[in-house]
């Protein structure tokens, strides 16, 4: 038995007198000079849980996470590409896990954006009754004042005649229910989303019930669903920011399914083709096929399937040292990174009322950063490495201009 065991005080958790034979847990048979459970790892220990001991192992949980917090912000910011290396060979307890680590960076980024914006707007739309002790009374420019306020009012007064002139005239284009069955699918869509916006927008019926019988189309669940979208456009016309809060609020979990698409692209570019003397030996093994002897005693056909073979092997028979996972091990890493870095910038650009070292980093930065994980995690040159990473950018912006036209719009029919 260990001296040290004995050392511990009988208030102790870890003292001998409080030592079971077996584990509370997972009931595995222990000895009582074992201190954890062998099996789940738990304390040996059979002593009631107090307030300090509750505190002391909620304290000891935070110290462990946030070791763990630390080794990966050093060497996520320190060396782009290489805590990805580590992570993937093997050192999965030194670090935090990737997947988790995203979602909590991108939440608390966004989290505390959606604080600070609502602090910026407290600020600037307070009332005038606020700044009435503030203001002096002098009365020429008094007088200059009330003259512009005047005009203002007045202009108001004729924006809102001429706009509600403009509503009374507005009319709408009426399509039949037979009219719009001959169109063709894409064109039937986009005529009755633009017949139910005008028809709601000209006569102000918000039941979806009542201006489907006005328009005498069917009352089938698609229709219904379809009309009532435009109190979903009013809500966004009226409180534009709330949508957008609600919008940034799902960003995170669109990033998190996004990821393992854009990761695909990283699996058909980062491969190795075999040597020509490997495919050669693959060709000429396949040759002893009965199939491949059948077909090369025809005379043309023997030579284009020759080159057509070698052409398969050469292009499709690839190598590759990174796999699916991986790829997206290193991508959750990157926009850790992103977010992090935005995460730093926020309180400094707030204080300054613009965005300018977010907007340094995003341009800067991040592309360098970019660049360097993948020149360090995947070990290419650097021209080949400058290649992938503008054919990556690309990629990007193409398939995550696709796929956030469809979030937006997926996020605006549940708003």
């Amino acid at each position: 038995m260990n001296v040290r065991d004995q050392n511990f005080p009988s208030s102790s958790r870890k003292s001998l007198i409080h030592r079971g034979e077996h584990c509370l847990n997972c009931g595995t048979p222990l000895d009582i000079s074992d201190r954890f459970c062998h099996y789940c790892g738990q304390r040996n220990s059979t002593k009631r849980l107090s307030l300090r001991d509750y505190f002391g192992e909620f304290m000891l949980s935070i110290v462990t996470y946030d070791s763990r917090f630390w080794y990966t912000v050093k060497d996520l910011i320190c060396k782009p590409g290489i805590i990805t290396r580590d992570y993937i060979f093997g050192k999965r307890l030194h670090y935090a896990n990737p997947f988790r680590f995203f979602l909590s960076v991108s939440i608390i980024y966004f989290l505390l954006s959606g604080f600070l914006d609502y602090m910026q707007q407290d600020i600037f739309n307070l009332d005038s009754a606020d700044w009435a002790p503030f203001q002096l009374k002098m009365g020429p420019e008094n007088e200059e004042n009330g003259e512009i306020n005047g005009i203002s009012a007045v202009m108001d007064t004729l924006f809102k005649q001429q706009q509600e002139k403009n509503d009374a005239q507005k009319t709408y284009s009426y399509i039949s229910k037979e009219d719009l069955d001959t169109l063709t699918p894409g064109e039937q869509r986009f005529k009755k989303i633009a017949l139910f916006r005008d028809f709601y927008v000209v006569t102000g019926i918000k039941d979806a019930s009542k201006a489907l019988d006005s328009l005498n189309y069917p009352k089938s669940r698609f229709n219904t669903w379809l009309y009532s979208r435009n109190r979903i456009i009013d809500r966004v016309k009226e409180n534009p920011s709330a949508f957008i809060s609600f919008l940034a609020s799902k960003i995170p979990f669109f990033l998190f399914f996004f990821i393992p698409v854009f990761a695909v692209f990283f699996l058909l570019i980062y491969f190795r083709w075999y040597p020509f003397s490997v495919i050669q030996y693959k060709v000429k093994r396949y040759n002893n096929s009965k199939t491949w002897i059948f077909l090369m005693k025809i005379p043309v056909l023997s030579t284009l399937l020759k080159y057509a073979a070698f052409v398969f092997y050469w292009i499709f028979q690839v190598k590759r040292r990174v796999n699916y996972m991986e790829h997206m091990v290193f991508i959750f890493h990157f926009f850790t990174f992103l977010f992090l870095g935005l995460l730093l910038c926020l309180i400094p650009d707030y204080f300054l009322g613009s965005g300018i070292l977010a907007a340094i980093f995003m341009v800067f930065a991040a592309p360098f950063y970019f660049y360097k994980a993948l020149r360090n995690f995947y070990g290419e040159s650097r021209m080949l490495t400058i290649f992938k990473f503008f054919l990556l950018n690309l990629i990007f912006f193409t398939v995550g201009s696709f796929t956030g036209a469809v979030f937006f719009l997926g996020t605006a029919t549940i708003y």
